[in-house]
């Protein structure tokens, strides 16, 4: 239980008057020339009374964890100070300041953010006479950011489970970490991360594939990722996480292996991802090589049907052949189908006009294939496709010896709301020069398909959202890429709806996150977002777009937190918030009116703290609050509700002038009257507070009760120098207050010296007293200063002895000095004259 009144703190009777307070002299009016006094410093006055006390924090075992525990660096109150200059040093003896700044607070959060480690700190005060006050001892801090990232995931598709092998593209996940602005990733074939294939940087998501980029090729692979903060600082690497790319083999469909056929007419299923085919025909088993290869050619169709020339070219005769096909994207190519055998042959069975088989409509980036019967006595075939029935505008045409046909190179999708027109017209010629036509082309049957590429859009990425969603969409048969537009303006225009722009970008992937849809894609700021895609076909050439996606981003507010809204605070608060992922700052307004414009001003800091100065808060009553956060490329989130506190003064405790030194022993009497809001607080009950040396901390020293009237009165024994403070508590009606003060205290010193002069190496009796008995020193004073001649270590209070005069001769000035230490200070007695002279003897011979 604590003691109400302890040793060395009487209460006196609440009648002790208060002493009234000084008058205060009228002020000149402005330009009245009248000089101003000069302020007393009460630095020059008690130096020891201007060191900072207090300082928290002070310990670097429980490092702060950005960012949800910002630096906050706080002190006791220097009594008779007007500003603090606070440092933080990356070493104890502060040559290298990393921060610095200047306050009139007792409080302050940096506005930058500091690098992980540990840091050194100490305050100045300094006085309204603008004399610089000691600086306090220094106090230590720890700052850490547990950023190493977790949860790393690998899938096959946006959105997908893990998985350890991928076909085409890798898509890269892991768990947002809180205070992260951006993320680098990188990924290396093994563990070769010295010499990565990928390396990404400034990734504004948890999310990110190569596809943004390009395409892996087949390979085991590790990939890593670390997090970077506000200032580029960077955390560590994940653990790596292994993965394998293995792309499918394209799978022949037709004809059956070992089939006859007088149709070369190659068909396989479409391998995801796969931009082109490469396609191969030889006349020798297994050589794929020199002349028995017929054929080595590319589509970008599902199908190879050979032309003319490439037939004749190499001389492609009825017999056994053998075919393989493999895919292509990127420059990186996939494996090779298992070669399959045709038994190439003569038609055996004819017609007399080619019947056409009707064509399939496409809705993919692939052209639909063609096919007819063999014309009896025909010798080649040519192929007309047209945008319309009348075959005006014909946009491919080709001759091949096969009844069938696959475009190398893919159709637009339709031109005309009816598709394309397609016919074969054949003719008996062997050579290309005389094709020997068989039938008037005007004549020969028609027929006609739908090109149309069809896409479906994720359905993750609408409505009302507060992060950047994953926009993901439905793959598309013979589109290596994808073309994803995203912009504020829904007609995708730069020139419309004040000029909004528009990203595009080409893909090798089924889905990215924005801020990270792009190489150094910035931020998606707040509002509404319109997105489509179109597959981009082997050609490179962009098909229809799909349906226009719309969502809407509105970012997480700060939630403040301190002070409580319409709290009453002294002076200037330390405002606190949460934080807000991927904000690389805050921006925070406060005004004295509660319509609070962007047009206001903005204070900005790297914390999720911000202590203002008188500054700022310039008068008291009611003040208005809010806090946004930054996410730089020019990107501001949404405002917190608004919040209000009241400012006002510290409590007023009316304390008598205190004695800065006293003697030891004495009995130093406080007097004082507790006024709150401009009136006297009725029977206050305050808390006195010590801090003695080797503490850092004000202990509890006693409780203290005042009367009606707010009056108190108590007397402090003085046995020790000390730092205290009066202080009370906060409650729902009030803030808390402080009154602080310090008293040294001095040993009590007599020092006398027997006469005023001296011959020189006799003795002078010298008498005195110290009390408490300590080690003293008597001193001579010297040119350069005072200097020591006798130290005494004394046991007993008084003391009495001869001094001998060592001296020189002449006139020398005396003192005794008592050394301070922790609990008392340096004591000085009255200074003596003392006269040092030469005895001279002179004698002489009889009669002279």
């Amino acid at each position: 239980m604590r003691r109400r009144v302890p040793i060395g703190l009487i209460a006196l009777a609440a009648a002790v008057a208060v002493p009234p307070a000084a008058a205060v002299a009228a002020e000149p009016a402005a330009g009245a020339g009248t000089a101003q006094p000069a302020k007393a410093s009460p630095f020059t006055a008690d130096r020891a009374s201007s060191l900072p006390l207090g300082l928290t924090p002070d310990d670097v075992a429980t490092p702060l964890r950005y960012p949800d525990e910002p630096v906050v660096l706080a002190w006791s109150a220097v009594p008779g100070a007007s500003s603090y200059k606070v440092e933080v040093a990356s070493n104890p003896g502060f040559t290298d300041v990393v921060w610095s700044k200047d306050t009139d607070q007792t409080q302050i959060a940096p506005e930058v953010l500091l690098p992980d480690g540990s840091y050194w700190w100490r305050v100045t005060a300094t006085d309204e006479a603008g004399t610089v006050g000691l600086t306090s001892s220094a106090a230590r801090f720890a700052k850490t950011w547990p950023s190493r990232i977790t949860g790393l995931k690998t899938s096959a598709a946006p959105g997908g489970p893990s998985v350890t092998q991928v076909d085409v593209q890798p898509y890269l996940s892991w768990t947002a970490l809180p205070g992260a602005t951006e993320y680098d990733v990188q990924i290396a074939s093994g563990d070769q991360f010295a010499t990565p294939v990928f390396n990404a940087s400034h990734a504004h998501a948890a999310f990110l594939t190569p596809g943004v980029f390009t395409v892996l090729p087949d390979d085991s692979y590790q990939w890593r990722v670390r997090a970077r903060d506000p200032k580029a600082n960077p955390g560590p690497w994940s653990q790596p996480v292994a993965f394998t790319k293995a792309w499918y083999q394209a799978q022949p469909t037709a004809p059956a292996d070992g089939a006859a056929t007088s149709n070369v007419y190659l068909r396989w299923s479409p391998v995801a991802g796969a931009e082109k085919y490469e396609v191969q025909i030889t006349s020798q088993q297994h050589t794929w090589t020199g002349t028995p290869l017929k054929i080595s050619a590319e589509t970008t169709n599902t199908a190879y049907v050979p032309t003319f020339q490439d037939e004749k070219a190499k001389g492609l005769l009825y017999g056994q052949i053998w075919w393989r096909v493999r895919p292509v994207v990127n420059g990186t190519y996939g494996g090779w189908s298992a070669p399959r055998l045709i038994n190439y042959q003569a038609p055996t069975s004819t017609t007399a006009v080619a019947q056409l088989t009707p064509a399939t409509d496409s809705d993919s980036a692939l052209t639909p294939q063609l096919e007819w019967t063999p014309v009896t006595g025909a010798a080649m075939y040519r192929v007309d496709i047209a945008t319309d029935p009348l075959f005006h505008n014909i946009v491919e045409s080709a001759i091949t010896t096969n009844q069938a046909w696959a475009s190398r190179t893919p159709l637009p999708d339709n031109q005309v709301s009816t598709g394309y027109y397609w016919r074969v017209v054949w003719g008996s010629g062997t050579v290309l020069e005389n094709p020997a036509w068989m039938v008037d082309e005007a004549t020969v049957p028609t027929d006609d398909f739908k090109k149309q590429t069809s896409i479906v859009l994720g359905s993750g990425a609408t409505g009302e959202l507060t992060q950047p969603p994953l926009l993901s969409w439905s793959a598309v048969s013979g589109a290596p890429k994808y073309e994803l537009e995203l912009s504020q303006n829904p007609l995708f225009e730069v020139s419309s709806l004040g000029g909004a722009e528009v990203d595009r970008v080409k893909l090798y992937a089924l889905g990215v996150m924005p801020g990270t849809h792009m190489p150094n894609a910035k931020h998606l700021g707040d509002g509404t977002w319109h997105w489509r895609v179109r597959a981009v076909d082997g050609g490179d050439a962009g098909q229809t777009w799909s349906p226009v996606g719309k969502f809407t981003l509105t970012s997480p507010r700060p939630a403040a937190s301190t002070p409580a809204d319409g709290d009453t605070v002294v002076g200037a608060p330390l405002m606190r918030w949460s934080a807000v992922a991927q904000a690389c700052g805050y921006e925070v307004q406060v005004g004295d009116t509660p319509t609070l414009t962007d047009a206001a001003t903005k204070v900005a800091t790297a914390q999720t703290a911000l202590v203002l100065t008188a500054k700022d808060i310039t008068k008291t009553g009611p003040w208005y609050w809010r806090v946004r956060a930054d996410f730089c490329d020019e990107q501001k989130g949404q405002w917190s509700p608004t919040r209000s506190f009241t400012s006002v003064r510290p409590p007023d405790f009316g304390l008598n002038e205190v004695p800065a030194k006293v003697e030891y022993g004495g009995r130093t009497t406080v007097v004082g009257a507790l006024s709150f809001g401009g009136a006297r607080v009725k029977k206050p009950t305050l808390v006195l507070e010590r801090r003695v040396w080797p503490e850092r901390e004000y202990r509890f020293f006693g409780t203290v009760k005042g009367d009606a009237a707010g009056r108190f009165a108590f007397r402090i024994k003085n046995t020790r120098t000390a730092a205290y403070r009066l202080r009370w508590a906060a409650d729902d009606t009030h803030p808390e207050g402080q009154a602080p003060f310090a008293i040294q205290v001095l040993p009590r010193v007599a020092f006398t010296v027997g006469g005023r002069k001296v011959v020189r190496r006799g003795k002078v009796m010298v008498r005195g007293s110290v009390f408490p008995a300590r080690t003293a020193l008597i001193q001579t004073k010297v040119s350069g200063g005072w200097e020591t001649i006798r130290t005494l270590k004394l046991r007993r209070t008084r003391f009495a002895f001869p001094l001998k005069a060592t001296l020189v001769p002449g006139r020398h000035t005396l003192r005794m000095v008592v050394p301070g230490d922790q609990s008392l200070s340096t004591a000085r007695s009255r200074q003596h004259p003392l006269f040092v002279y030469d005895k001279f003897v002179i004698r002489g011979g009889r009669g002279r």
